[in-house]
């Protein structure tokens, strides 16, 4: 991940982390979702996520 910004570049690490781990549960559940939402996905100290398909 290239960060640009020297303030942000701290953060990029954990930033992606937190978009592989949830495309990962998304990629797992959607083909079996009988519902558009998908529940609670994942969450860390910082970032929780809650995605609708």
């Amino acid at each position: 991940l290239n960060v640009v910004n020297e303030v942000y570049q701290k953060y990029a690490y954990d930033l992606e982390l937190f978009i592989h781990c949830s495309l990962d549960i998304v990629d797992e559940k959607a083909p079996k979702a009988n519902e558009m939402f998908l529940g609670h996905l994942y969450t860390d100290q910082k970032y929780k996520v809650r995605p609708s398909v």
